[in-house]
């Protein structure tokens, strides 16, 4: 009788390790298909080559655009006001259509006081009102095309295109 228990445990036992190795293996699966789909989705709107850091002076400003696989980081010195700006967040780009949806934004030095905030602080959109404006210009969809280490922005802002050349660092 004991030898039919024993048996019967074994049974439940190696049961149990096919049923929670069964969960685990639909866990993994469902994860690995949720990456795939989330990694797929991105990849046909981002263009690869943006990847990396450009750089062009303007008007005395000094930007500075970093994209890494959808995501972006831009700063902007303006090294005789003493002061500057810098945004982050996420874009898309594809078919030669680049759209930039900025999260965070700050200011620095001179700027900061200027526009109310606290030099070196990342804030939202909501926390700063200032940062509509730029969000919604930061925003408009920009076609861009990139030779070599030359990245060419243009851009319409108040009904003129603007054309920016950036260069690879």
């Amino acid at each position: 009788m004991v030898t039919d228990f024993g048996d019967i445990y074994l049974f439940q036992k190696k049961e149990k390790k096919v049923t929670s190795k069964k969960k685990w293996l639909v866990v993994i699966t469902l994860v690995l298909l949720f990456g795939m789909t989330i990694t797929g989705c991105n990849n046909n709107q981002i263009d690869r080559q943006l990847n990396g850091t450009w750089t062009v002076t303007m008007e005395g400003n000094e930007i500075e655009m970093t994209f890494q696989n959808g995501n972006f980081e831009q700063s902007s010195v303006h090294r005789m006001a003493g002061g500057g700006s810098a945004a982050r967040g996420t874009y898309t780009a594809n078919n030669g259509i680049l759209t930039i949806k900025p999260t965070h934004f700050m200011y620095f030095g001179t700027a900061a006081a200027d526009f109310g905030g606290e030099s070196g602080k990342w804030y939202t959109i909501e926390e700063n009102e200032y940062f509509e404006i730029y969000q919604m210009y930061m925003s408009q969809p920009q076609n861009y095309t990139i030779t070599g280490s030359t990245l060419i922005i243009t851009q319409t802002i108040f009904g003129e295109n603007i054309t920016s050349m950036y260069t690879k660092k």
